[in-house]
Parts: C-alpha cells; sequence; structure tokens
C-alpha cells in the first residue's frame, strides 16, 4: 500500500474539530522555535538504511537560522539508480521567516531557490523565475510546529505555496532510533502528501514522504 492510499484511509476516519482542538493546545504547551543544536534523522526505503537528513538550529543575534541537509541514494522500483541532495537556510526573525535559500538535485532536476522578506512580501524566485507570496508562511521543512495546522506549506525545494489540510491522527508510541518516543501523529493531504509525528515537546521525530518512484521514505530520528 502506498502513502497516497494509507493518507486517504486515515483521512476518512479523522474529525476536523478534534485536530483542531488538540493541535492548539499543544501549541500552546510548545516553545516557538526548538532549542540549538542538531538533530538527526536516517532515511528509510522498505526498512533499509538510504540517506541522511539534518537539521541544525541556532540563534545568531534577533535571528534564528535553520539549516536542513538531505542526501539519499537508492535504486528505485524501475531499476534505477535515484539519488537526492538538498541543502537549505531559512532565516526567522520576529517569529517570521525572512529568508530561504536552498539548493536542490535528484536525478533529471536542479533547482535554485532564494527568497527575501521585503515590504510585507516574501519575494524570490526559483531557477530565476521570479515569484511572490505573503503572509504568514510555514515551510515544508516539517520541523516546525505550526505544520500541523497552516493551510499552506511554501515548499523548501520548488519555491512556491503548496495547499494543504492537515489531519490529527491520534496520540502513541513511535519508533526512533533512541527507542520509542510518545508522539502525537499527524497526516497532511493535498498539494504535499506526508505523515509528522511530534513529541510532548514539539519536536519532529518521525516522518514519511512519499519518494518519486511510488515508495514511502520513512525519516526517523536518531
Amino acid at each position: 500500500m502506498t502513502l497516497k492510499s494509507v493518507l486517504r484511509s486515515l483521512c476518512v476516519l479523522t474529525l476536523a474539530a478534534a485536530f483542531e482542538s488538540l493541535a492548539g493546545s499543544a501549541r500552546a504547551a510548545c516553545e516557538i522555535f526548538p532549542e540549538t543544536g542538531e538533530r538527526h534523522f536516517s532515511i528509510l526505503r522498505d526498512d533499509v538504511v538510504v540517506g541522511a537528513h539534518r537539521l541544525h538550529f541556532q540563534r545568531r543575534g534577533e535571528q534564528f537560522v535553520v539549516r536542513v541537509d538531505t542526501e539519499a541514494a537508492w535504486i528505485a522500483r524501475s531499476g534505477l539508480d535515484y539519488r537526492l541532495t538538498h541543502h537549505s537556510e531559512e532565516i526567522w526573525i520576529d517569529g517570521w521567516l525572512d529568508s530561504l535559500v536552498s539548493d536542490t538535485k535528484d536525478s533529471d532536476r536542479t533547482l535554485r531557490v532564494r527568497f527575501f522578506r521585503s515590504e510585507e512580501a516574501f519575494r524570490g524566485a526559483t531557477n530565476g523565475v521570479p515569484r511572490n507570496v505573503s503572509g504568514y508562511l510555514i515551510p515544508s521543512s516539517l520541523w516546525h510546529h505550526d505544520t500541523r495546522q497552516t493551510r499552506y506549506l511554501f515548499n523548501t525545494m520548488q519555491g512556491r505555496l503548496n495547499h494543504v489540510t492537515p489531519h490529527f491522527i491520534g496520540e502513541q508510541e513511535v519508533l526512533t532510533g533512541q527507542g520509542r518516543v510518545s508522539a502525537k501523529g499527524y497526516t497532511i493531504f493535498g498539494e504535499l502528501l506526508r505523515e509528522v509525528w511530534y513529541d510532548t515537546d514539539c519536536n519532529l521525530v518521525r516522518a514519511a514522504v512519499p519518494a518519486p518512484d511510488g515508495s514511502t521514505m520513512i525519516l526517523e530520528l536518531q
């Protein structure tokens, strides 16, 4: 069963009202930004480690800086080798995303994203093609706990807004490299498909994302 079919099944069983209440309560109990330092995730596909995903959080004066580094390689179901590298830097000021710079390369394309906040708008370009967005933006890097309740995610690989609908799954213990931890899970539907799990401090501990060949990749905290 693919991640898409699993997510669709879960959506039928989810009550949106319950999600809004639980997500609001969890947000009130968590800090806006996580503690400084690094969080390392293994990337698994069919229970085999195929790469690594790293989040680095740093305070720099009035700025909160988030660096994301992802590298993965596997043989797709078609038999072709597939490789992915993604590096990005987010700068936050006063709780708002102030800039995003990312470079992504997969087997058949290269994406270069450069966006900066200017005059109440988020202005930039993807591979030189200009685009402007506005409002309070949550990036698709998944670490931000508002991922659980936003209706739009700013795609850090493509430099555009994706409309999404998050739903609360429930609370349970999930497997990590540090053992099982209590976490709350959410599915994200729409123009991006994700399943994300956050611990009691609202830190990302596990995620499932669809791979281009139709399989599912798991990000597991180490």
